[in-house]
């Protein structure tokens, strides 16, 4: 019986010594792992922003702009940054114009007709500092849209 016992607590042993070798690295990836889901749901964020900012800058420019104190790039943001709100710091939108699908983009006022360009940008900090790891990312997500070509009456 004494034998036994020892043989048990010997098992034991080597059991605590593998899982004190094996708990670095579990913990290594759960950390990637939460720091890539983070990323992932930011750039779906960010995607979704930037497509809600360009239909609304699509959307016959102009005719939603009930306030007359703010100018449309202010209301284009507004609308992008709506479905971003609860990402902190807020990302950085760009409005910009052009009269082809793939063109230059670098007019920043609306034309009658022509594209829209809504880019988001973010700058994503990782909750790890591990080597090999990159503290921080850009996610850049734009979405084009072709402006509404007639003003409805």
């Amino acid at each position: 019986m004494v034998i036994r016992g020892s043989k048990q607590r010997r098992q034991s042993g080597i059991a605590a010594t593998e899982l004190a070798m094996v708990l670095p690295f579990l913990c290594f990836i759960f950390a990637i792992t939460v720091d890539f889901s983070r990323i992932f749901y930011y750039t779906i964020s960010l995607q979704y922003a930037a497509r809600d900012g360009c239909y609304y800058a699509s959307n016959y420019p102009g005719l939603y702009d009930f306030d007359d104190s703010t100018d449309q790039t202010t209301n284009i943001t507004n609308a992008a940054l709506g479905e971003s709100s609860n990402i902190s710091p807020l990302p950085t939108v760009a409005t910009t114009y052009d009269s082809t699908y793939n063109g230059a983009y670098t007019s920043t006022t609306a034309s009658s007709t022509g594209f829209v360009q809504v880019k988001v940008t973010y700058t994503f900090h990782t909750i790890t500092n591990f080597p090999g790891v990159p503290s921080t990312t850009t996610i850049n997500r734009s979405v084009r849209m072709a402006m509404a070509p007639v003003t409805p009456s």
